[in-house]
């Protein structure tokens, strides 16, 4: 459950911020695009932390 809300959360928080970013530069839609990818990269670095550091289970 944990793994699938990092990747959606980073993502959003990205896009947001990229949405954000436009709105105040009046620079639609580049700063959304380009946040959201970092934000899905954001995510999936998380995700691969998170699977990094837990124990297999047995």
């Amino acid at each position: 459950m944990r793994l699938g809300t990092e990747l959606v959360v980073a993502t959003m928080i990205g896009t947001g911020l990229g949405y954000l970013l436009d709105h105040w530069l009046h620079s639609d839609p580049w700063g959304t695009v380009v946040f959201l990818f970092f934000g899905a990269a954001a995510g999936m670095r998380n995700a691969y932390r998170l699977v990094q550091s837990t124990p297999p289970s047995t």
